[in-house]
């Protein structure tokens, strides 16, 4: 409850809604004022897809908010801590192999349970980069176009990043 009353006294959500809009409206007005409007509705569409694309970076990049105390981890270092501390033990009763395929059973279980959740990282690593490299593709295509067409190449570059900084503030 403190927590909630610290963080509506300093202003905290307030700060961060005027920060999303002033990134809006300074992202619309370089897009839009100094600018292509063509290229501007163009990035306009890609937007959300942008957005979604650095949205899914950032929970990437954060990591799994799994413990590490759990899984492969607490096992494996327990077989290993095991070994290590009674190492003329296992050695005097010849119980390296046991060691051994009781390690290698603890590094399946983790492994059979973590491929599928790393197929599914992948697949959203995959998704962030591609959605990032083929927006900015199709806008440099199309800029180059319009630059062709006889708009200045700075007028498409403050199109492009103009959006992309509105991009970048959603994600």
């Amino acid at each position: 409850e403190d927590v909630f009353m610290m963080k509506a006294l300093t202003g905290e959500a307030f700060g961060r809604n005027v920060s999303f809009l002033s990134t809006m409206v300074v992202g619309l007005a370089l897009s839009f004022g100094l600018g292509d409007y063509q290229l501007g509705f163009l990035a306009f569409g890609l937007l959300p897809v942008l957005a979604s694309g650095m949205a899914l970076e950032v929970a990437l990049m954060k990591g799994d908010d799994t413990n590490t105390s759990e899984g492969v981890g607490a096992n494996a270092s327990r077989i290993v801590g095991e070994v290590i501390s009674s190492v003329r033990t296992i050695s005097a009763f010849t119980l390296e192999d046991v060691f051994i395929r009781r390690f290698e059973t603890t590094l399946d279980e983790h492994l059979s349970k973590a491929k599928p959740k790393a197929a599914l990282k992948g697949i959203f690593t995959g998704y962030a980069q591609f959605s990032l490299l083929a927006c900015f593709a199709l806008l440099f295509w199309f800029g180059a176009r319009r630059v062709s067409e006889g708009i200045t190449f700075e007028e498409m570059l403050v199109t492009i990043f103009g959006i992309y900084m509105m991009a970048a503030g959603f994600g």
